[in-house]
């Protein structure tokens, strides 16, 4: 999905308004392992290594539909949490769209995404499937329901910009209380 703004300028500048982007997207990108195309040679947690020390306060996961769900999920998930903690940054997780095809497996990661947020501090969880919800009928999406046109493209870059925002306000707040 996040694939869009290699495609979407307008996007990318959307993206770029409000905080410094890293753009390291693939299309069939998968979380620790090697992508389901040869293009997609490195997982997100390959991109957060080989990008580690750019990062200032977050990073944004927006992959993950072509993995497995259950334990897998959930090691990929701690895997890529533990690296963003050691390099000093949370780690924004856009969930994922329970529609169509993908309904039950986007379903299942979810619920983990929620109840890992719980229990490990700088995982934030960014509900994407409640903000595009009914966005199908505006021309958000293809048809699949899943990967973004112009219009979706430029929804999810605010919603990042959103979510961005308001983890670096909240880790302001905790380092002026931290050094009061």
């Amino acid at each position: 999905m996040f694939d869009a703004f290699d495609h979407v300028a307008s996007a990318r500048r959307i993206l770029n308004e409000q905080h410094g982007t890293i753009l390291a997207v693939q299309g069939c990108q998968k979380l620790v392992e090697p992508g389901c195309i040869k293009s997609a040679k490195l997982s997100a947690l390959d991109q957060l290594r080989k990008h580690s020390g750019q990062f200032t306060d977050a990073v944004v996961i927006g992959t993950g539909y072509n993995d497995r769900i259950g334990p897998a999920f959930r090691q990929a998930v701690l895997a890529i949490t533990t690296e963003a903690a050691s390099q000093g940054v949370d780690v924004i997780w856009i969930t994922y769209r329970q529609i169509g095809h993908v309904r039950g497996n986007s379903t299942t990661r979810n619920k983990q995404l929620r109840k890992l947020e719980q229990n490990v501090p700088n995982l934030v969880v960014a509900d994407w499937n409640a903000y595009s919800e009914g966005k199908e009928a505006k021309g958000w999406f293809r048809a699949d329901r899943i990967h973004l046109l112009t219009l979706g493209a430029n929804g999810l870059a605010r919603f990042i910009n959103e979510s961005t925002s308001a983890v670096i306000a909240r880790r302001a707040a905790a380092s002026a209380v931290a050094g009061s």
